[in-house]
């Protein structure tokens, strides 16, 4: 299974970032101040700007923008106990199943990105769990 599926996006990543979530992942979207991340072991090319890094492997590398690249496991720790995940046909659906006044529901693409997406969803409302 490709990485990439595994964690949220970048674009995602950087929302998180911007809304104070812890950033501790196994993975990173890091953007380089130059080609110094061709020494980082594990690096793998994201698009032309970012890479997806391990955490430890970059310590000595400089770099402009960092974010977390959660992996679907963290952020299912991440996401209150009464969301759950769903595979559809297409897409992910994350939502509360257990609470029919809870309306709350998002989709996407892969379920890192599904799980992201509602962890912003709830943050933005204000709701800290």
């Amino acid at each position: 299974m490709k990485l990439e599926i595994q964690v949220c996006s970048q674009s995602l990543a950087r929302v998180m970032a911007e809304l104070g979530f812890e950033q501790d992942s196994l993975w990173y979207y890091a953007k380089f101040e130059d080609d110094s991340h061709l020494d980082v072991i594990g690096a793998i090319p994201h698009n032309p700007t970012y890479q997806l890094i391990r955490e430890g492997t970059f310590d000595f590398v400089q770099f402009n923008e960092i974010y977390a690249a959660y992996t679907i496991a963290e952020l299912g720790e991440i996401l209150p106990i009464y969301y759950s995940l769903v595979r559809q046909e297409t897409s992910w659906c994350c939502a509360n199943p257990d609470n029919s006044e809870d309306l709350r529901s998002v989709y996407a693409d892969t379920g890192a990105n599904a799980c992201a997406l509602m962890c912003i969803q709830l943050r933005k409302e204000g709701l800290r769990w």
